[in-house]
C-alpha cells in the first residue's frame, strides 16, 4: 500500500468513527428521552421515568459501542501492517485537521 492509499484509508476510518460516535450520542439522547417520556406518561413517576431513560441510553450506548468495534479493528490492523506509513499519515492528518480548525477559528474571530 502506498502512502496516499494509507492516508485515504485512515481518513475514511476516522471519518466513519466520528460519524458513528456522533450518531451514538444523538441516538442515546433520543432513546433516553423517548423512554423517559413514555414511562412518565404511563406510570406518572418521575423517578421511574429517569431510570427508564438512563437504562435506554445505556443500552443504545452499548449497541453503538459494538458498531464502533469494526472500524477500530481495521485501524489496528492497518497500524500493525504498516506502522511507519501510518505514523507519517497520522501526523499529516492531524496537521490537516489543525489547519482546518485554525481556518474556521479565523472565520469566527
Amino acid at each position: 500500500m502506498d502512502q496516499a492509499a494509507i492516508a485515504a484509508r485512515l481518513a475514511e476510518l476516522h471519518g466513519r468513527l466520528e460519524t458513528l460516535r456522533r450518531q451514538a450520542r444523538l441516538l442515546a439522547a433520543g432513546a433516553g428521552l423517548m423512554a423517559a417520556a413514555a414511562v412518565w406518561m404511563a406510570a406518572g413517576s418521575a423517578l421511574m421515568a429517569l431510570a427508564a431513560g438512563l437504562l435506554a441510553a445505556l443500552v443504545v450506548g452499548l449497541l453503538a459501542r459494538m458498531r464502533v468495534k469494526a472500524p477500530l479493528r481495521a485501524l489496528a490492523r492497518l497500524e500493525r501492517e504498516h506502522p511507519e506509513a501510518v505514523a507519517l499519515a497520522m501526523d499529516r492528518y492531524r496537521l490537516t485537521l489543525a489547519l482546518e480548525r485554525a481556518e474556521r477559528w479565523k472565520l469566527f474571530r
